[in-house]
């Protein structure tokens, strides 16, 4: 229980910030069909978008190191640069 309440504290100066993304994704128009249905592909993407953001929040990088990762998985194939290039460590 420590261990998951230790984990939430580290979270919560970045909770704003985790908010204001996740509204600038839910707001792209690319992954939303004509319909308001959020295609197939666009469900895969969140998945791995939130995958990558939670990635990013257990690395023992600083603070810009980590801003700048969450910025890069934000541009078309952002997520496949970071599972490629970032040099992650295990948390």
């Amino acid at each position: 229980m420590n261990r998951f309440l230790a984990s939430t504290s580290a979270l919560k100066p970045s909770a704003g910030l985790l908010a204001f993304f996740s509204a600038f994704m839910l707001s792209s128009c690319s992954r939303r069909t004509a319909g308001g249905s959020l295609t197939l592909w666009g469900g895969i993407y969140y998945v791995l978008a939130l995958l990558c953001i939670l990635d990013i929040f257990r690395q023992p990088w600083s603070l810009g190191k980590k801003l700048l990762w969450i910025l890069i998985c934000f541009v078309p194939f952002g997520i496949i640069i970071y599972f490629l290039f970032s040099g992650r460590g295990k948390a």
